[in-house]
């Protein structure tokens, strides 16, 4: 047996069972052990590297890499091609440059490599597929995969009348490659691109804000999308309706998803692309709350074998990330846990997921169904929408089981009132209601610089480099049970949360603001204002 294999059920990461499986996994598609196990997300990626012995493996397709303008400098092309060698990243932060090479290279090409490049950049080496490495090669060589320089030869190509030829269209190619990258390496969670008459307007939006990163030439737009929705499985003969998709792109070595939504609109179709790099991988509670109260209160929530905990906040507050963190706070090999996810955003291991499809035969309700039946201990429902999701769910928790869900309300008190909305009764809410979460994502002060400035190279000159989590969480005590059952009023419930400890938003903002954190500018326009 393989022995990666061999380390990881003796030092018990997996089990034997688990190491056979993987062992025909490997055989039948004559695929790296280390890119097999990684797939599965049953060993963490950074204890896979430890593993690691000399060189490890990155796995390349011609088709999906997205060539590294900076990585590309450092080596040229006669140099690559002699040694048969990529520059796959460069992280100008540490100095580090990722080459691939093929499994027939050895010390020797490694030494006249380190010859070839500067000593203050560090080289780290990886194996991959000779084949996939020349193709590699071969698409990333003779031409600019820079985004200024892609649009100048775009721009040339169009003044001589000559911007529907092939060239034209490998340059419109290597165009959405170039802004992939861009995106992924400023860490970007969205990519709009948005055609407005002579414009397409390309932004993205980087901690929380929309910024723009250029301006297109609308004459590019036809071919950018039919690109988009060939890689991301979209109709291309159909512009009247909203669709979506999904494709997975190799950036600076690691795969990364984009989910593409397509929309109809004056003067063609808007397409947002939602980057999900699953490099930062799925967080801990710790790692996105440093507060150790709300953590002690979460973990009381979780802690009982049945009940609803619900998470609230708007579209892009951090929800999916905390509901994912807590299900990686459970003992997964000993409870069953089912999920209902629309989409599903990151895979796990020992837990099963599915995606609901938002119809009427397949909707949050009737998934809820189906999931009770399979004997779960937890069931992570992703976003109550309606009337039939909310009595599910409850009904869910009645039976003995532990819901964990999502719904947008302005704060934990809202929440109750928002599934009283949907059709949850107070006798029942006050029974099975353990708990609500509800958070917001504020951007911290960029530490590099005092105040904004242009030059700044961390934040950009927008003042605030990096986002954290504010969370305020209600349990219910039982003065606050007894108050939702016999109808209390929202000011009447809130009181009440403040006599038993509870800590608001804006209390926790404001003490950021304080201490330099954030900013009152920031709080503003993410709370509104700071309340007393």
């Amino acid at each position: 047996m393989d022995k990666l294999l061999e380390q990881l059920q003796s030092d018990q990461h997996i089990t034997a069972d688990q190491a056979r499986v993987l062992h025909i996994e490997s055989v039948k598609t004559n695929r790296a052990m280390r890119h097999i196990v990684s797939t599965t997300n049953l060993v963490p990626e950074h204890v896979l590297d430890q593993y690691q012995n000399g060189s490890s493996r990155i796995e390349l397709t011609a088709e999906e890499f997205v060539p590294d303008s900076q990585a590309l400098e450092w080596l040229g092309e006669d140099i690559a091609r002699k040694h048969n060698v990529l520059p796959v990243t460069f992280n100008a932060g540490e100095c580090v440059l990722v080459l691939a090479l093929d499994d027939s290279s050895g010390l020797i090409s490694k030494d006249r490599l380190r010859r070839e490049i500067p000593l203050h950049i560090n080289l780290d080496f990886r194996i991959t597929s000779a084949t996939e490495l020349k193709r590699c090669i071969d698409k990333c060589y003779g031409a600019c995969h820079s985004l200024d320089g892609i649009l100048l030869e775009l721009q040339q190509l169009c003044i001589t009348s000559d911007h529907q030829a092939n060239g034209s269209h490998t340059a419109v190619v290597r165009l959405l490659d170039a802004i992939l990258q861009d995106a992924v390496t400023r860490r970007a969670s969205d990519i709009h691109l948005s055609p407005e008459k002579p414009f397409v307007q390309v932004r993205y939006r980087i901690d929380g804000v929309l910024c723009v990163a250029c301006h297109l030439h609308v004459s590019y737009w036809p071919a950018m999308l039919v690109r988009i929705k060939v890689l991301s499985g979209i109709d291309i003969a159909e512009t009247r309706i909203a669709q979506d998709g999904h494709m997975t792109r190799t950036i600076h070595g690691q795969p990364i998803d984009f989910r593409a939504a397509s929309f109809p609109v004056r003067g063609g179709e808007n397409v947002v692309l939602r980057v999900l790099d699953r490099r930062r991988g799925i967080r801990s509670l710790k790692s996105i709350c440093g507060d150790d109260a709300v953590i002690r209160s979460i973990r009381l929530m979780i802690g009982q074998s049945h009940g609803l905990v619900v998470v609230c906040g708007p579209t892009g507050s951090g929800k999916t990330t905390t509901l994912y963190a807590i299900l990686q706070s459970l003992d997964t090999r000993k409870l069953n846990i089912m999920t209902l996810e629309d989409p599903i955003e990151y895979p796990m291991s020992n837990i099963r997921q599915t995606r609901v499809l938002g119809s009427a035969a397949f909707g949050f309700a009737e998934g809820i169904k189906g999931v009770l039946r399979q004997d779960p201990d937890v069931i992570l429902i992703g976003e109550i929408r309606d009337r039939d999701s909310c009595l599910m769910a409850c009904r869910a928790a009645m039976t003995g089981h532990l819901v964990l869900t999502s719904t947008h309300a302005e704060d934990c008190v809202g929440v109750i009132g928002r599934l009283i909305d949907l059709g949850a009764s107070r006798s029942v809410l006050a029974s099975v209601l353990s708990g609500v979460l509800s958070q917001r994502l504020l951007r911290k002060r960029c530490t590099h610089c005092d105040q904004p400035q242009s030059d700044c190279g961390v934040c950009g000159g927008v003042g605030y480099s990096g986002r954290l989590a504010l969370f305020e969480c209600l349990l219910l005590s039982a003065e606050l049970q007894s108050l939702l059952h016999d109808a209390a009023s929202p000011e009447q419930l809130r009181a009440q949360a403040k006599n038993d400890g509870f800590q608001s938003l804006e209390m926790q903002a404001e003490s950021l603001m304080r201490n330099g954190v954030t900013t009152a500018e920031e709080i503003t326009r993410v709370l509104g204002c700071i309340k007393s």
